[in-house]
């Protein structure tokens, strides 16, 4: 009965609709959860919905960690309490209408760590960092200088050689 009530809500979100329902971000130093603008009507207006996430999915739901709505939108949601670089599961409920989301998998986004600066056997700068750990394509660029002193990298990229 609820697999078929959930199809039958979903239906017009597409079979890709959860790889797209939320993503998370990192906003300076602070985890973002975006959710898309294809969300189910009952969740677009501002409501009393309540986030559940948890890095244990074995945990009972009533005691995963919970973000109230405050009356918000479901667009944008800070949650300083996750950690960057971990797989978090999560729910999205509406208590006053009784209906819950299916657990949803997001994995927090890490910036690249481990940074070292040296220069290589032919007298080159070269960069080199663990790679940034994210749900997300991580950009690779390959960025050059005229100066030694003039190193400006936008992470995340993967590799900088001068």
């Amino acid at each position: 009965m609820v697999d078929g009530f959930i199809k039958t809500f979903f239906a017009g979100l597409g079979p890709e609709w959860k790889d797209d329902f939320v993503v998370s971000k990192s906003e300076n130093g602070v985890v973002v959860l975006v959710f898309s603008d294809n969300l189910p009507d009952y969740l677009k207006p501002p409501n009393d919905w309540v986030i559940r996430y948890t890095d244990d999915p074995e945990k009972p739901k009533d005691e995963w960690n919970v973000v109230p709505s405050d009356s918000a939108t479901l667009t944008r949601v800070a949650v300083p309490d996750m950690e960057p670089g971990t797989y978090y599961y999560l729910v999205v409920d509406s208590p006053d209408k009784g209906i819950q989301t299916p657990t949803l998998l997001v994995m927090t986004p890490k910036p690249p760590s481990e940074v070292r600066v040296g220069t290589n056997i032919n007298d080159e700068s070269v960069v080199d960092f663990k790679e940034a750990v994210t749900s997300q394509p991580v950009k690779v660029c390959r960025c050059y200088e005229t100066s030694a002193f003039a190193v400006n990298i936008h992470f995340p990229y993967t590799s900088y050689t001068h």
